[in-house]
């Protein structure tokens, strides 16, 4: 599937209308922002939340502490 029709996907498996994007920087820099942009115009309330890159960050215990 191509990054554009994310958002048109999205609404096959998802009721509501607010979704939270979870990524690295490494993968934020390359495709948040399109990834922000095609989720918007698919008519949802985005957010993003971009966490470092590496092991560490996979744990929930790195963000509960």
């Amino acid at each position: 599937m191509r990054l554009e029709y994310l958002g048109e996907e999205l609404h096959k498996y998802i009721k509501g209308d607010c979704l939270l994007i979870v990524t690295d920087e490494t993968v934020a820099e390359l495709y948040l922002d399109c990834c922000i942009q095609t989720v918007s115009q698919a008519g949802f309330e985005v957010h993003a939340f971009v966490i470092e890159p590496g092991e560490h960050s996979k744990s929930g215990d790195t963000y509960l502490a």
